[in-house]
């Protein structure tokens, strides 16, 4: 999964590149429906208030953990809950050796090993980039970029279907009410990477219905 890149445009010969990206910093800062503080302001592009990014991080940690075995446990329990829950995941995966005989398939899978890392990374990646708008808005658009360019191509619908899934396996996780605060805030943010996967979809003239299997997820 790639990182969100720096831009590789020249920098003006009149205006400094540093304060071009401190003017958009602030004009980002500036797109907020303003409540009566400023941890209650809205931002417009990740649509929370610092509040808000504070309890999904929260509740992220919680679902993932801390330590490097919370995080190795924790992947592998959440790969394993979406292949059974998440519409034709399974599918997209091509087991890459055979498993051993007295083990579960998906678990010596060298592709379930490195997507229980790289699928928890990336959530780990869009919560923790919350807190610059900018960040957040460009690691979206590599996300959508990055799965849009395989062959075939991840089209929205699995992005649709991971937005419905995922809260659900934090609300059983986390024995949490479906109306709960932290439930309505993952639905939000899968959300706005749907949108995101839906908007560069559609500039790259993708087809929703590819014909071939894919080996690449989130």
């Amino acid at each position: 999964m790639p990182s969100p890149s720096s831009s590789k445009r020249g920098s003006s010969l009149l205006v400094p590149q540093d304060n071009k990206i401190a003017r958009l910093r602030r004009s980002i800062s500036g797109m907020m429906d303003r409540g009566s503080t400023e941890e209650e302001a809205r931002c417009l592009i990740t649509e929370m208030t610092i509040k808000e990014k504070e309890m999904l991080h929260a509740s992220w940690t919680r679902v993932y953990g801390l330590t490097d075995a919370q995080r190795k446990a924790s992947g592998i329990k959440l790969l394993s809950w979406l292949l059974d829950h998440v519409p034709n995941m399974r599918s997209r995966i091509v087991l890459k050796q055979p498993p051993d005989q007295n083990e579960d398939p998906p678990v010596m899978c060298r592709w379930f090993i490195h997507l229980s890392v790289a699928v928890p990374n990336t959530i780990d990646d869009m919560v923790r980039h919350l807190k610059d708008p900018i960040e957040f808005n460009n690691y979206l658009g590599n996300i959508a970029r990055y799965h849009i360019d395989q062959e075939p191509p991840v089209t929205v619908q699995y992005f649709k279907d991971f937005e419905t899934m995922f809260p659900l396996y934090v609300q059983a996780l986390l024995e949490l009410p479906s109306n709960s605060d932290e439930i309505i805030l993952w639905k939000k943010l899968f959300g706005l990477l749907t949108r995101r996967v839906q908007q560069e979809s559609i500039a790259a003239g993708l087809d929703e219905n590819p014909k071939k299997r894919c080996c690449v997820i989130l």
